[in-house]
């Protein structure tokens, strides 16, 4: 689940939901910090946060339906963005 939230999350913002850098300070701020989801769709911030928990009593161990979810209208997410601009 987790790694999940993690494509996803990378998906829909472009950029590592943990940041870059040595695997040391990833690993840091995965295990005390939050994601950063900034930029993602409104409607996508319930199943990132709690496919991206990190507490083992967390919604993300009992039985997540994130994937379900997105899965019954992945066009709904599409639909919040707004089409990209082209560069110039």
């Amino acid at each position: 689940m987790h790694a999940w939230g993690a494509t996803v999350a990378f998906a829909a913002t472009g950029h590592p939901p943990f940041g870059s850098g040595g695997y040391e300070a990833i690993f840091y701020r995965i295990v005390n910090g939050q994601p950063d989801l900034l930029g993602a769709p409104s409607s996508l911030l319930p199943l990132l946060t709690a496919a991206l928990a990190r507490d083992p009593g967390s919604a993300r161990h009992r039985r997540s339906s994130a994937p379900r979810a997105a899965a019954l209208d992945p066009g709904a997410f599409a639909r919040e963005r707004s089409p990209p601009q082209a560069r110039r």
